[in-house]
């Protein structure tokens, strides 16, 4: 959506450009933790963690 790195803690990048996550049935957010405020219901009532490396690493170490 953008081409510069930016936290998905607020809807209002994904709306800028015309994408309202709350429409669709499965979002994917690469993030650590800030997520889950924007991407909370009525946007997702589960959230599934994957544990990849680098930065934002679920299980660092």
């Amino acid at each position: 959506l953008t081409s510069l790195p930016m936290s998905p803690n607020n809807l209002m990048h994904a709306r800028a450009v015309g994408v309202y996550p709350e429409d669709y049935s499965l979002t994917v957010c690469k993030g650590g933790l800030a997520f889950r405020a924007a991407y909370g219901p009525p946007v997702a009532n589960t959230h599934l963690l994957a544990d990849t490396p680098g930065y934002s690493a679920l299980l660092p170490g």
